[in-house]
């Protein structure tokens, strides 16, 4: 599997970083316990690491228009926690869903994705889904790789953290 690079032009770099800090900022509050629940109570982590993931989330919906897909813009609505879902993130007009995950670059562990246990992702995937495995630099540049569900749900992993009850796809296992 081979990233490939997915960075918005600059003025949509810093329109798509602001819109997803501001995101980031709303939505805290419904994703902290959730994170503590975790060991992971650090609010300015919690807020870069959703930041992170809706930039990701804009740069793959500019990658898909630019490649011809009419597709659903990012929702940037805020849900409590009862009403989050495991839905895709991006629908395509041609009927494929994309579940977009994102790391950061500069992690201290190997670049990987997480997934919930429960999410239907990773154990009984339809043949539209797919996963674009996002990595995100400091500098704000994007690199993707778009692959089919059904192709990886044998690859997941658990995570080097013991303490997290996720399933991981690593970049790793993807090069031979």
């Amino acid at each position: 599997m081979e990233l490939f690079d997915i960075t918005p032009i600059l003025t949509k770099r810093v329109l798509f970083w602001d819109e997803s800090r501001r995101f980031a900022e709303a939505v805290l509050h419904t994703n902290m316990d959730e994170y503590r629940r975790r060991n992971q109570g650090n609010a300015e982590k919690v807020k870069m690491d959703i930041t992170i993931g809706k930039y990701a989330e804009f740069a793959v919906y500019q990658h898909l228009l630019n490649e011809g897909c009419s597709l659903s813009e990012p929702d940037c609505m805020i849900y409590d926690k009862k009403s989050k879902s495991f839905d895709a993130d991006l629908s395509c007009d041609d009927g494929l869903k994309y579940h977009v995950k994102s790391c950061r670059a500069d992690s201290t562990f190997p670049i990987s994705w997480l997934f919930e246990h429960r999410d239907k992702l990773t154990h009984e995937p339809t043949s539209k889904d797919m996963i674009a495995l996002c990595v995100v630099s400091e500098a704000k540049e994007v690199r993707c790789a778009i692959v089919r569900a059904l192709d990886v749900v044998d690859m997941y992993s658990a995570p080097i953290r013991k303490d997290l009850y996720k399933k991981v796809l690593y970049l790793r296992d993807f090069q031979v």
